[in-house]
């Protein structure tokens, strides 16, 4: 007979549940959109875009930006690290704005982050830059 044991990283002494802080439970994953232009919204995003960060705010992110009609500008400047399931987010909402005439442009990755996409070759798909300047200027030409 096997007997499966449910131990969270809680309660091991010293450590921490994920998502959990000192101060109690926090957010995986945060998103906060913000108006750039009239036709752009931009997308901030914060945390880990791993299987945990992605299923807390996959459903808000798509709902919030695919209905808007606008173009996106995704900032992803507070994001430490993006899994296959973060990528798949990423192209599910830059296919879906491209369907109805609008764009998707990824700005300023950290290092880490980029580098996945550069292995990926994710800016082959969407637009990748480092300057807000250029991004709004990318999402709107």
């Amino acid at each position: 007979m096997i007997s499966f044991y449910h131990v969270s990283a809680s309660d091991l002494p010293g450590r921490l549940a994920i998502g959990e802080t000192d101060e109690g439970v926090d957010l995986l994953a945060k998103m906060d959109i913000v108006e750039m232009a009239p036709d752009v919204v931009r997308v901030v995003l914060d945390g880990r875009l791993d299987a945990a960060g992605v299923d807390e705010i996959e459903l808000r992110f798509t709902a919030s930006i695919a209905p808007a009609e606008r173009h996106a500008v995704i900032d992803l400047g507070a994001v430490t690290f993006v899994s296959s399931l973060g990528i798949r987010m990423l192209l599910t909402i830059a296919r879906t704005l491209l369907r109805r005439g609008r764009k998707t442009v990824l700005l300023n990755p950290q290092p880490s982050v980029m580098t996945v996409f550069e292995t990926t070759a994710l800016g082959t798909l969407i637009p990748i830059t480092i300057d807000e300047t250029e991004a709004l200027a990318i999402a709107q030409g």
